[in-house]
């Protein structure tokens, strides 16, 4: 999975923080992280799923907010090409 913050590729660091351009990404109320990946093509007629989670700590109020996104997609019998997948994750009172 790739994750992007107005169309710049985020890093995680050892303990698991997104970092942009080698510091620690802090997101102001309403700014969003996006997740995308691409997985080969399913067989036809078969369902994948996911969930995301996105967990992050505010920096002045230390408040834990979490977010997740469930994704489930089914091959369509017309196309058998690959699928890709995005979320889009929003702070909200951090």
């Amino acid at each position: 999975m790739t994750f992007t913050y107005n169309d710049k590729k985020l890093t995680v660091n050892k303990d698991g923080e997104f970092e942009l351009d080698g510091k620690l990404l802090v997101l102001q109320p309403k700014e969003s992280v996006i997740g995308s990946g691409r997985f080969d093509a399913l067989p036809e007629g078969e369902l994948h799923g996911d969930k995301v989670t996105i967990d992050g700590i505010g920096v002045y109020s230390k408040k834990h907010v979490s977010d997740d996104d469930k994704w489930y997609g089914k091959v369509d019998k017309k196309t058998k090409s690959n699928c890709r997948k995005s979320c889009r994750f929003t702070s909200k009172n951090w």
